[in-house]
């Protein structure tokens, strides 16, 4: 059975796995998440079994709905269910729609395979395309979400990167 914790500033695991599992591009600076995990309507999350890090991830809370901006799994532990048992952890302690992005599945992507396994791990999991894309400077994100997905929802959650997040269609 896994434990949570939240993550503290001096985390090596956590932020090491954080550098090594997302491009530049789709990484805040590791403090600037620091800080807003201190808001109420943020977690960031270490997972471990026993005294193992598995992995963490980083949501934001909305009032109908949670989004995922970071779930990484500790990449030697991968393919052993941790996975999925991360993301059961968080429908049960949520209770309302989850919500996150992946990369969009263009057939013409270098890395479409590695695309195509993301989308099949999530929508195993309980996860249905949406249809709504994220249009980014960096690419195009399909948003995924549990049953309950609100498109209003869903930007009001996370109006706290609205810096970031530029246009959804």
């Amino acid at each position: 059975m896994l434990q949570s914790e939240k993550v503290k500033a001096n985390q090596r695991e956590v932020i090491e796995l954080y550098h090594s599992c997302f491009p530049p591009e789709e990484k805040f600076p590791f403090d600037q998440l620091m800080n807003l995990s201190a808001r109420r309507d943020v977690e960031f999350l270490a997972y471990y079994d026993h005294q193992m890090f598995v992995g963490f991830t980083f949501s934001i809370i909305g009032p109908q709905s949670v989004f995922v901006l970071y779930f990484a799994v500790n990449q030697k532990l991968r393919n052993k269910g941790y996975g999925s048992e991360i993301l059961k952890l968080l429908k049960e302690r949520y209770e309302k729609a989850i919500n996150l992005n992946i990369e969009a599945l263009d057939p013409s992507s270098s890395n479409i395979n590695e695309r195509l396994r993301r989308y099949v791990f999530y929508k195993k999991n309980g996860f249905m395309n949406t249809h709504y894309k994220l249009l980014l400077a960096h690419g195009e994100y399909a948003i995924l979400s549990t049953p309950g997905f609100d498109m209003e929802s869903y930007k009001k959650t996370i109006q706290i990167l609205d810096k970031q997040l530029p246009e959804i269609k």
